[in-house]
């Protein structure tokens, strides 16, 4: 199936891991920015990864970065109080509509096990779509 006409499921887990696409997060205190794009949590390691996925304009790649890392902070704290996580990382992944990346993209594709080069296909379907 081609990559855009895919559409994910909400939910997805295992024994080991959950994928929360597109959901708000409820929490003990009221957190405004409780919905990043995607969450997964490793109950083995008990770490969560907050992404956030955002295709700015070229010059506010770095702004973009930076009000994502501040926005989902009071929320990185509650995962590691109410989930009991060790660790909960904020990932912003972050492409201007002409294809720019950040170093961070290659970072996090290492991160997941994710080929190298998959950069150019995101930077290939981000200059298609005419966002």
């Amino acid at each position: 199936m081609p990559y855009h006409k895919y559409e994910p499921q909400s939910i997805v887990e295992n024994s080991n891991y959950k994928l929360y696409r597109d959901r708000s997060i409820l929490t003990d205190r009221n957190i405004q920015s409780n919905r990043p794009d995607i969450i997964i949590l490793d109950s083995t390691i008990k770490e969560a990864h907050l992404i956030e996925i955002s295709i700015p304009n070229c010059n506010n790649v770095h702004s973009t970065i930076t009000e994502w890392l501040h926005k989902y902070n009071d929320l990185q704290d509650e995962f590691i109080s109410i989930r009991q996580m060790k660790t909960a990382c904020i990932i912003t992944l972050v492409l201007s509509t002409t294809g720019n990346i950040s170093n961070k993209l290659h970072e996090v594709l290492k991160l997941f096990n994710l080929r190298p080069a998959l950069y150019i296909l995101v930077q290939k379907a981000i200059i298609l779509a005419g966002r």
